[in-house]
């Protein structure tokens, strides 16, 4: 040991002398954390260009040794070193969290670096006001950039879209199905982890300081406001457009490559509530509306209410008609059933507003037949904006004199579909602790066994007609090939992946179980339309839809992948018709019609509104010429667009 007036002294973490139980954290860290590179190390070498290795292990060597010992420094070189690191710690956080998330960040506009830097430092003053402490803000900050940049990095792995400030609504959902995924962490992960513990170990041998509570206070109000002022004098008020920051709200994967992670994010934050739309006015669009009336039943009509099943079927999409020739080859027919099923039959495809994950988006679309491409991207309206009675099929049909059923084999909570159900004019919601039919293929109820609650529903309907709209769960990701408790019918000869096999495998099953269904209803006396339709493609690994889609370009890619069949038939004589492309907030008009039952005024609208615009989504949409057009920022001023939008926020934002 060297005297007190020494620049720096030290001695061992775990000697006897002033050891506390929390010691032991850094030691069993840094033990875990050489596993963790001697397991990856392949891994690290795996970049033809970078070898991780080096600085990998130096990393964890530096880890090590500020994980053994304790290190003081004289008061002045603690100063200085706090001075340094309040500068250094958000550039740290921005570089490592760009990093994680495969950005460039030197190749980011140094206006938008500086934004970002920017970004951090709140994050620091804030946990500075909530701490009181440097040290606690320094470790506070590093913490938190850590976990949101590998939290982002998994979602945008699952997802394909990043982390949105909308997600948090929807977090107990991702949570009940968190457990079905397989979970890896690649090298720029295992990187990111040990420069963010290398900072943060460091940080740890500063010397605690206790401070007054009148100091605190003065420290809390003061980070607070300073945070608060800022960010309503930026964010709201659009100035971080005027100086470079690129809002694209229709694709958030390529936003987060030209703003930055966090950046793009806390910018994200001011569309968490809904804006009018340009050009909205009110009295225009009450003399629109007043041109549709509302219709009552004819006599006939009520005495012929057909029974109307709706099925949203989880990931089901044809997979094999969109990639490209020879790219997938399989031993037989993947849907040998609905691919021929067109006797009394409204089919064709439809654009969906997600891919790989978000159901309830689609959901929403078909049961409202609103336009999820006018909503901020990445939110889930049933979470944030259904908080009142809102018009959707269901009410609709129960202002036919309908009993309005909805039901989904899994739990009731998620998506938050318990509480919208009611505000959308459901008399019942039946989930997975209400259901009787419960057989499990993998980890979720099968199509059959659910068709199964279906079929008992409609035998114990009673007087009143029947709208039955039904969530599945049998094709849910993960997909994880031979290891499960599934045999796979359907062999995929050319990729060679377990999980396209289970995938194909399953959408047989779904065909074979719809089959079933529609042979029941087939026998059925009584009037039953039936709806069939996929949410969104299954979520597999990016490098697998490489191969799908060789040399397809990016937009021609995401319509294929945003783009399921959706069916319409009924037991009785239909008029039978091919719909090239569609939409998902235009399914329910084919269903009214199908099952001859009088349009509501929105529906009116809509059907008006399809010639003009016979496809709108979150990534495309289709013009009266049946040209497919990219739903970018350009679209934003077309004129037939911006007619659908106005009403759209009228009749279900503004209406009396």
């Amino acid at each position: 040991m060297t005297s007190r007036k020494s620049i720096l002294t030290w001695k061992w973490r775990l000697q006897k002398e002033g050891r506390r139980w929390y010691d032991w954290i850094m030691p069993i860290t840094a033990a875990v954390i050489w596993i963790l590179v001697f397991v990856n190390l392949n891994s690290l070498k795996a970049d033809e260009q970078i070898n991780y290795t080096v600085p990998a292990i130096g990393m964890a060597a530096a880890i090590t040794v500020f994980a053994s010992v304790k290190i003081k420094m004289h008061n002045i070189i603690e100063w200085i070193l706090k001075v340094i690191l309040f500068v250094m710690i958000p550039a740290v956080c921005m570089y490592l969290v760009e990093f994680c998330n495969d950005n460039q960040i030197f190749e980011l506009e140094q206006g938008i670096i500086f934004m970002n830097y920017g970004c951090y430092m709140a994050v620091l003053v804030l946990f500075f006001g909530l701490t009181g402490r440097l040290k606690g803000a320094y470790i506070g900050t590093l913490l938190f950039s850590a976990i949101y940049g590998l939290a982002n990095k998994f979602i945008l792995l699952f997802r394909g879209t990043p982390i949105v400030p909308w997600d948090i609504y929807s977090l107990r959902t991702a949570a009940s199905v968190a457990g079905n995924y397989q979970y890896s962490i690649d090298k720029t992960m295992l990187v990111t982890i040990l420069g963010f513990l290398t900072v943060i170990f460091a940080v740890a041998q500063l010397k605690p300081k206790k401070i007054s509570k009148k100091r605190y206070c003065v420290s809390f109000v003061t980070s607070i406001t300073a945070c608060a002022l800022t960010y309503a004098s930026l964010v709201p008020t659009e100035k971080l457009e005027l100086w470079g920051v690129n809002r694209n709200l229709w694709k958030q994967e390529n936003a987060i490559q030209q703003n930055g992670v966090w950046l793009n994010f806390v910018d994200n934050t001011k569309d968490i509530t809904l804006k009018k739309p340009e050009g909205y006015n009110r009295k225009e669009q009450e003399e629109i509306f007043s041109e549709y009336e509302t219709k009552e039943l004819t006599k006939k009509q009520k005495k012929n209410r057909p029974t109307i099943i709706a099925i949203m079927n989880e990931s089901f999409c044809d997979m094999t008609e969109w990639t490209e020739e020879d790219a997938v080859k399989v031993n037989q027919e993947p849907l040998p059933f609905t691919t021929n099923w067109k006797k009394n039959v409204i089919r064709g495809n439809m654009l969906v507003p997600v891919f790989g994950a978000g159901t309830a988006t689609t959901e929403f679309e078909f049961l409202t037949s609103q336009s999820q491409a006018f909503y901020p991207t990445g939110s889930v309206a049933y979470q944030q904006f259904v908080h009142k009675e809102t018009q959707s099929l269901a009410s609709v049909l129960k202002s036919y004199g309908y009993k309005t059923l909805a039901m989904h084999p899994y739990y009731g909570k998620g998506w938050n579909r318990e509480n919208v159900y009611p505000l959308f004019g459901f008399d019942d919601f039946l989930s997975m602790e209400d259901l009787e039919h419960q057989e499990l293929m993998r980890y979720y109820c099968s199509d059959a066994s659910n068709y199964e609650n279906i079929i008992d529903q409609y035998e114990n309907r009673g007087d009143d007609p029947l709208f039955i709209f039904n969530v599945t769960m049998q094709n849910h990701g993960g997909y994880v090939g031979d290891k499960t408790n599934f045999s796979h019918t359907i062999k995929e000869e050319n990729l060679g992946e377990g999980i396209v096999d289970e995938y194909l495998s399953l959408a047989y099953e779904s065909d074979k179980a719809l089959k079933d269904l529609a042979k029941y209803f087939s026998k059925q006396e009584d009037p039953v339309v039936i709806c069939f339709f996929g949410d969104h493609w299954p979520k597999l690994q990016t490098t697998i839809y490489d191969r799908m889609f060789p040399g397809v370009d990016e937009f021609d890619r995401t319509v294929r992948q945003h783009t399921v069949p959706f069916y319409v038939w009924a037991n009785y004589d239909i008029e039978e018709k091919e719909v090239e492309l569609t939409s998902t907030n235009y399914i329910s008009g084919f269903v009214l019609e199908a099952a001859n039952l009088p349009l509501d005024p929105w529906h009116q609208f809509l059907k008006d509104m399809q010639k003009k615009l016979p496809a709108i989504s979150t990534v495309a949409y289709v013009d009266k010429d049946g040209e497919i057009h990219s739903m970018d920022a350009e679209s934003e001023k077309n004129e037939t667009i911006l007619e659908l939008r106005r009403a759209q926020y009228y009749y279900f934002q503004d209406r009396k």
